[in-house]
């Protein structure tokens, strides 16, 4: 009688265990993946959770970015269909108004372009700050924001104008309100506020409206470059600096600029617009100006080289960012934005330079565990905050049956025996160029862009699953 135990002990996965002891280079192969020593049967691995998304609630194209708000909902950038959609958990698609009444979704579905208006964009890229700000880029020179909470409580007014009452001098002087951050000292304080409720000023500021551009003079600086309009911003990353609140920066974006320059691109928030909402709140809402460089053109770890994906850590005492790349080494980086150096082991498995193939994507969850899109083949690599391999996402297992000789030596006698046993190889046949990764309350979001889908996985730990007892 055969018995069958998941074991790993075969000749591939000793000869697995001598390269690597070589030093060698490990890559993922196009056909069946050996789980190898870091993932033995038995293991965690990650399930994939049904049904896919949008199960035919609507047809994607090309789907090129997710991300996950706090409150839940995930925003899909559609790229081939020139939108952006809205998710539940549940997976079901948000229309005008969600079940809380909240409006404004079906405005992300048809952005106009900033130098185009007729043409809706096609968002390459999306971004999410701690003040529901959701940022969309296209791949241009423009940057988008849209203010999901403003959208939901409504805007009642407003300002078009106030004055700035100096508490130390005693002296008032009259400012518009976008030149708020420019004319602010300290010690001032807002006075005489003129305030509108025309219907085509709050629209304006409800609907998705240009936050940055490289065409405007004024959100530039003289040390950005020649030729800024050449800039094509394809990735965005959000950061609120939460001991940094000021009119000079309220937050910070940061941009992949993949056009020949090859470089991260910082842009801090400025106040713009002084708003009254619908509750007696008010708020201010937010343009962008280029602050700085924070990566670099270059081959070499930390360096900028066709990037495709960005991603921030809130969740670190020092702020980390994260991108992706296309081009020659690195695929995979991490840099403090703190110190601004490269922060992973140079002999980390991520920095393996023939791993990562075709890399889009980057993100990282709440324990700092480090998610890449291996998109060339096919399937998503999970590794930990030191850039440690440690398992593959968008896999199945193929089990195949093979045998073994177990050696037994008492004194002089040696006797064999044939063993029957499995081994557990992990085949990459679930995802098609995967175009992007993201990771919330233990549940790994993909968007599957071969497939026109969005993939959801969960470690196999975390599954409930209830055996009705048997009679």
């Amino acid at each position: 009688m055969k018995g069958r135990r998941f074991l790993l002990v075969t000749l591939i996965a000793v000869l697995s265990l001598i390269v690597i002891r070589c030093g060698e280079k490990r890559s993922l192969p196009t056909g069946p993946v050996d789980t190898g020593p870091g993932l033995a049967a038995g293991d965690t691995v990650y399930t994939r959770i049904r049904p896919d998304w949008p199960e035919g609630q609507v047809s994607l194209n090309t789907p090129a970015d997710l991300i996950v708000n706090r409150d839940g909902y995930i925003f899909l950038a559609d790229q081939g269909n020139r939108r952006v959609l809205v998710f539940n958990k549940s997976g079901e698609i948000i229309q005008s108004r969600d079940d809380f009444g909240n409006a404004g979704f079906d405005d992300l579905r048809e952005i106009p372009a900033y130098d185009a208006p007729a043409q809706h964009i096609a968002p390459t890229g999306l971004a999410v700050d701690a003040r529901m700000n959701l940022f969309v880029v296209d791949s241009s020179n423009h940057v988008y924001v849209w203010n999901q909470y403003v959208n939901n409580v409504g805007i009642d007014s407003v300002a078009t104008g106030f004055s700035l009452l100096n508490t130390e001098s005693g002296n008032e002087r009259a400012v518009s309100a976008s030149e708020y951050w420019r004319s602010y000292t300290r010690g001032d304080s807002i006075v005489s506020i003129q305030w509108s409720t025309d219907p085509g000023r709050i629209d304006s500021l409800l609907r998705p409206r240009m936050f940055f551009s490289t065409a405007v003079p004024a959100m530039l600086r003289e040390n950005y470059g020649q030729s800024p309009e050449a800039s094509r911003f394809n990735a965005v990353a959000a950061w609120r600096p939460q001991n940094l609140l000021s009119p000079e920066r309220d937050g910070t974006i940061y941009l992949a600029d993949a056009s020949f320059y090859n470089r991260i691109v910082r842009v801090d928030y400025r106040r713009y617009r002084l708003v009254t909402l619908s509750t007696g709140q008010r708020l201010w809402l937010h343009r962008g100006r280029f602050h700085s460089f924070a990566a670099s053109r270059g081959t070499g770890a930390g360096t900028v080289n066709k990037p495709t994906g960005l991603y921030f850590n809130y969740f670190e005492q020092d702020p980390k960012l994260y991108f992706s790349q296309l081009g020659e080494n690195f695929h995979a980086h991490r840099i403090s934005l703190t110190t601004r150096d490269f922060d992973l082991p140079e002999t980390a498995d991520m920095m393996d330079l023939d791993r990562l193939q075709g890399v889009r994507d980057i993100t990282a969850d709440d324990n700092g565990h480090i998610f890449v899109t291996n998109t060339r083949q096919n399937v998503v690599e999970e590794f930990s905050p030191n850039g440690a391999f440690r398992r593959y996402v968008g896999t199945s297992e193929q089990i195949i049956d093979t045998t073994y000789t177990d050696t037994v030596i008492v004194g002089s006698d040696t006797s064999y025996t044939t063993v029957d046993t499995s081994l557990v190889r992990q085949i990459p046949d679930v995802l098609n160029s995967p175009g992007a990764v993201a990771a919330s309350d233990g549940i790994i979001y993909v968007a599957d862009s071969g497939n026109n889908r969005v993939v959801r996985f969960q470690l196999s730990t975390d599954v409930r699953i209830d055996i009705e007892p048997q009679e």
